[in-house]
């Protein structure tokens, strides 16, 4: 665990003999015990001296250190240096004894507050090490307080522990909901990890860890080989697409699975383009060295091509791994350890221009990138919130998550840790979050609720750590006529700043898929030259909008004499005013109009059997009336316009029920010429 090496580390760099400017206020010595002291230190020294080189002859020497000084504290016990001392052997020995460090530099204060300077320190390390971040702080701010401000690197690294132990002592006191819950379907007796799950949440791509027949095995035990797996959301008219189960999945075709480790994918939002790691045992010189790099495939006419490696993003002799890219297929965040970095591995960016081609990596800096290592980006579809890994900040255990967010002027805020107890004492990597912002994901071996080893859960994030709300919708456009994909213009305008989103429409399939943020109404547009144009208003408060939505759209030749439906034309409850967002969908109409200038319309209304026969005729007629006004008032000329109502004398479906009466209830262009 990090704070285990971090403690030793540190300790092994620390001047232990700080308390000697006081040492007149620590106990004195006899010289019997004097001259046993001397010959403590001699071996400690020498126990210090080859640690490292030959750590065998240094334990003999700690070992010996250690008795002398017991023999002083056995017949004196008020001498405070030969407690601090035992409490320093305690912690460099092998099979370092942090719990006895911890009662003997606890001692030495104790004997001598104002002297033991250095025990103050250690001792705030080692409760930092033990979690007792309470005691830490207290240990560490006392020895700020005694030593002054001098600004030397012993009292700078306090100062950062000290930091350390608030942050994390503030994580531990105010815990998080958390609720994990295995992911079954993908998780199963045999170990899953690296999973992610498509932007549009219906396939979910893995590792598993399965058990393999080979010549080896034949003679007794098991093989396992890491194959890279698909699963999918089991249909289920009854629940929303989060709630759905996966399937038990299967294993990827060719090209995948024909290298020794293949896994840690990233999708683009249209499931086109798929990013993953590849490690290879290519270094004749070093056999054993997988060396790690990003790889690309596209899937085209029903399979996916084979794997290529992204030059410009790869290194020949360091690691890129663990890809991410963003909901416009930009961006692709990874981790490397390449030289130049922060730390050890570290996030980096690579942007996609025009051209498709990628740009050479840059680091994310000091605001993601610690001293240590960071592991695991995932960027939401939000493309502005990022999670990620690191042992190089505050934390409850080895690696941490962590998110931060892109400001206005797109600079990354200072990461936030998830907190406890999603945070745990093992190293959590791996974890994503869901396109809708609501479910937080991650693979674990230490979870009660587990199925095998490594297994797949999924918990409800809370409310701070989500992401920006993303609308995310997609579908197939064809000839309602004759089924065939139509390549039509697809647009989002956001109802707040007008702004308009060009959806890319692939010309094969028919198929468009977008991804933006939610934060205000939106008019989806569909158009094309000689049909008849389509939308959908959708509505923040629309909660079916929470989730990934399909919506496939049949587009219908224009036909002089037929009648269309307007899709999202409500007005007020019995009357002819028409809502603010009917006349947002209007405008959209106008724009249909005044680009199709030849076209002559009829505005028809249509009202369900709720009410007199008169009155429906009344109140269908005014309607008609109320957009054939509106659409003169945004300059439509009259002379290309009429209007009539036809009460309830013209369903298109039964008035039994409220959905039957919903559909009565519309308002129609008829085309009348062109």
């Amino acid at each position: 665990m990090k704070y285990l090496v971090f403690i030793i580390t540190i300790l092994f760099f620390t001047n232990n003999f700080l308390f000697a400017q006081k040492e007149e206020l620590c106990g004195k010595l006899s010289k019997k015990h004097a001259k046993t002291f001397d010959e403590a230190m001699m071996n400690y020294s020498q126990g210090r001296r080859l640690e490292r080189k030959l750590p065998d002859n240094a334990e003999k020497y700690y070992k010996a250190s250690m008795l002398l000084l017991k023999e002083i504290t056995d017949e004196n016990d008020k001498y405070a240096p030969a407690y601090y001392y035992l409490g320093c052997i305690n912690v460099f020995k092998k099979g370092n004894n942090l719990s006895a460090a911890e009662k003997y530099f606890s001692k030495s204060i104790e004997l001598c507050p104002d002297g033991m300077l250095d025990a103050y320190f250690q001792l705030g390390k080692i409760y930092y090490g033990l979690e007792k971040y309470e005691q830490a702080i207290s240990s560490l701010d006392s020895y700020l307080k005694k030593s002054g401000n001098i600004n030397d690197s012993t009292y700078l690294e306090a100062k950062e522990i000290l930091e350390w132990s608030k942050q994390i002592n503030d994580i531990k006191s105010k815990p998080v909901k958390f609720n994990p819950k295995v992911v079954e379907g993908i998780s199963s007796p045999e170990d899953e990890y690296l999973v992610i799950i498509t932007p549009d949440n219906e396939n979910a791509f893995y590792t598993r860890k399965t058990k393999v027949k080979t010549v080896q095995s034949w003679s007794g035990g098991d093989d396992y080989k890491e194959m890279f797996y698909v699963s999918s959301r089991i249909p289920d008219a009854n629940k929303s697409l989060s709630e759905r189960s996966f399937d038990k999945g299967k294993p990827m075709p060719e090209p995948f699975n024909m290298n020794a480790n293949e896994g840690g994918a990233t999708v683009t939002i249209d499931n086109k383009e798929l990013i993953l790691t590849i490690c290879k045992y290519e270094d004749k010189k070093n056999p054993n060295y997988a060396n790690c790099d990003l790889y690309y495939t596209k899937f085209e006419y029903g399979m996916w091509s084979d794997l290529e490696r992204i030059d410009v993003v790869n290194t020949p002799d360091y690691w890129e791994s663990q890809p991410s890219i963003s909901s416009d297929g930009k961006d692709l965040y990874f981790i490397s350890d390449r030289p130049g970095g922060m730390g050890g591995y570290d996030i980096y960016l690579s942007q996609r221009d025009e051209n498709g081609n990628w740009g050479t990596p840059k680091n994310l800096g000091k605001n993601i990138n610690s001293k240590g290592n960071e592991k695991s980006p995932f960027i939401h579809t939000d493309s502005k919130t990022l999670y990620f890994s690191s042992d190089g900040r505050p934390g409850i255990g080895g690696y941490d998550i962590f998110y931060s967010r892109l400001d206005k002027n797109g600079d990354w805020q200072k990461p936030v840790n998830i907190g406890y107890p999603i945070n745990t004492t093992y190293d959590d990597v791996g974890f994503f979050v869901s396109t809708n912002g609501k479910y937080g994901y991650f693979g674990s071996n230490n979870m009660k609720e587990g199925i095998g080893g490594w297994d797949f859960y999924s918990f409800d994030l809370y409310e701070e750590a989500r992401p920006e709300k993303v609308l995310f919708v997609k579908g197939t456009i064809k000839d309602e006529v004759d089924n065939t994909p139509i390549d039509a213009k697809v647009q989002l305008k956001n109802l707040k700043t007008r702004e308009i989103k060009e959806i890319p429409v692939d010309m094969e399939t028919g198929n468009y898929v977008a991804a933006i943020p939610f934060n205000a109404d939106f008019l989806l547009t569909v158009k094309k030259a000689d049909y008849v144009y389509e939308n959908a208003y959708i509505s923040q408060e629309d909660s079916t909008f929470d989730e990934p939505k399909n919506l496939d759209i049949d587009l219908e030749p224009v036909v002089v004499g037929k009648s269309y439906r307007m899709n999202d034309i409500y007005y007020k409850s019995n009357s002819a005013e028409l809502l603010s967002e009917s006349k947002k969908v209007l405008d959209d109409f106008i724009d249909f109009l005044n680009e199709n200038p030849n076209i002559k319309v009829k505005i028809q209304g249509h009202t369900d059997n709720i009410g007199s026969d008169a009155f429906n005729m009344t109140l269908s007629e005014e309607r008609a009336k109320s957009v054939f006004d509106y659409l003169i008032e945004n300059g439509i000329s009259a002379s290309r316009l009429s209007y009539k109502g036809f009460g309830e004398s013209k369903p298109v479906d039964t008035n039994d029920t409220e959905a039957g009466r919903a559909m009565n209830r519309r308002t129609e262009f008829l085309i009348t010429g062109m």
